[in-house]
């Protein structure tokens, strides 16, 4: 559990980080290799990956960096840095 009391991956101001899309989106629980991040108290999504990451080591990689930052500075840092990443 993180300092906010997140028990799963989250972003430093809450946001749960995950590869599931959340219940109630079209593709719920069918899109693999997206990572998608969802207000925690709702689940509903506040945002998601472009790209899909097929190697579980640089998923993880991602989801270790983005939980040091706030949702704000994710998109930020994906729009700088994950194209290098993106599969598809």
């Amino acid at each position: 559990m993180n300092t906010i009391g997140c028990r799963l991956p989250c972003t430093l101001d809450g946001f749960v980080i995950t590869s599931i899309e959340p219940q109630g989106s079209l593709y719920a629980g069918t899109d693999h290799g997206r990572l998608f991040i969802n207000e925690a108290q709702t689940g509903v999504m506040a945002s998601w990956s472009m790209g899909r990451w097929t190697d579980r080591t640089a998923r993880e990689a991602i989801i270790a960096q983005a939980m040091t930052m706030t949702l704000a500075d994710v998109h930020r840092w994906f729009a700088r840095h994950a194209a290098s990443c993106l599969v598809d």
